[in-house]
């Protein structure tokens, strides 16, 4: 073993990912969902009492923020348009009935009724054209909001069959075992403890899946893994 700062890890371009760690921040949560929806194998052995269990809870509300983005902009959306196509009506039948009032009410009626006509035949084609751009735009939203279902739905299901998250006990430190090496570090998987000088050494993979299956053998089980 050897006193060294670690630094980043790069977790997003490892694959068949195998790790113990006491903690994580949120960069690195994200770093091993994002692997995870991306079709990587992980499984995860950790004490956090905040990310382990979000991680876990991701198979079901992966993207779940963006998906209810694009439903309420869908229905904002419907809301125009049903406006839109109210006023269509309302306005032209409200300035046609003006107009033969105003031709049998004012003195200058011959003056007035030309361009009261060309009024209702203007805002007729303008509501027509904004009526039209509306029903675009709905048709448009409502096949993002079916291709994001399609996607996320994808994701939580690779969420679901690749990421494995074991909650245990209180232990200290980080075991990685991945596709092309191992190690293991006195520092915990966050971005601040890996940029201070900790205890590290490069392990192989045999040798890491025999420390972490130690750990876990050891420490009792919170939460068994998500399948």
């Amino acid at each position: 073993m050897e006193y060294r700062v670690v630094g980043p890890i790069p977790l997003n371009k490892m694959s068949d990912i195998t790790l113990a760690t006491a903690k994580l921040d949120e960069e690195y949560a994200n770093m091993l969902l994002l692997r995870a929806a991306s079709g990587v194998r992980i499984r995860l052995i950790t004490c956090d009492r905040e990310w382990g269990p979000w991680l876990q809870n991701q198979r079901r509300s992966y993207r779940l923020v963006e998906e209810n983005n694009a439903r309420r902009a869908l229905e904002r959306c419907k809301e125009k348009n049903v406006l839109s196509y109210r006023l269509s009506v309302l306005i032209p039948f409200v300035v046609a009935v003006l107009i033969p009032v105003a031709y049998l009410r004012l003195p200058i009626h011959l003056l007035i009724v030309p361009p009261m006509a060309a009024l209702v035949i203007t805002l007729f084609y303008l509501l027509r054209r904004i009526n039209r751009e509306l029903r675009l735009e709905l048709q448009l939203k409502a096949e993002e909001l079916e291709r994001l279902k399609v996607e996320i739905e994808g994701q939580r299901g690779e969420i679901e069959k690749n990421m494995h998250v074991d909650q245990v006990d209180d232990f200290s430190g980080t075991v990685v075992a991945h596709a092309e090496g191992a190690f293991m570090t006195s520092a915990v998987l966050t971005k601040e403890s890996l940029s201070h000088t900790s205890l590290y050494e490069d392990l192989n993979r045999e040798e890491a899946f025999l420390v972490i299956d130690s750990l876990f053998r050891e420490k009792k089980v919170k939460s068994t893994e998500v399948r």
